[in-house]
């Protein structure tokens, strides 16, 4: 279900509309800003264990669908949600995490929309190629 926003991406990318069944504040992170950190936590050393909280950029759904729309004008009006918050904290500090990993990964929202619709349209237009 949490997906949806991205799935919104795809559909945008094929120029197509797409329904989000939820809405609210959430917290936004890259496929590969995580996948950073968890090569990061692999590599350093660390004694213990610890729990962190990954904060990303909070936003809400509005927020999101306006940058699916800057980066595909053509579905403005298109991608649509439900204003219903799922039952999760909205943000979370990552103050711990960041005082041990020191810099996080962490790409704006509107860069990850627009890299993430990119990368979509490319992979079709190499499926399409093939």
């Amino acid at each position: 279900m949490t997906s949806a926003p991205t799935q919104a991406m795809l559909a945008a990318a094929r120029g197509e509309g797409f329904h989000i069944p939820y809405g609210g504040t959430g917290s936004y992170q890259h496929a590969d800003d995580v996948a950073k950190l968890f090569v990061q936590a692999a590599l350093m050393p660390f004694d213990g264990a610890g729990v962190f909280n990954l904060k990303g950029e909070i936003a809400h759904m509005r927020e999101v669908i306006a940058l699916i729309e800057d980066a595909v004008p053509e579905v403005k009006g298109k991608i649509t949600f439900d204003d219903v918050a799922l039952p999760f904290a909205e943000g979370a500090d990552d103050s711990e995490l960041i005082k041990v990993f020191g810099s996080v990964p962490n790409r704006s929202l509107q860069n990850g929309i627009a890299g993430t619709i990119a990368f979509f349209r490319q992979a079709a237009a190499a499926e399409q190629h093939s």
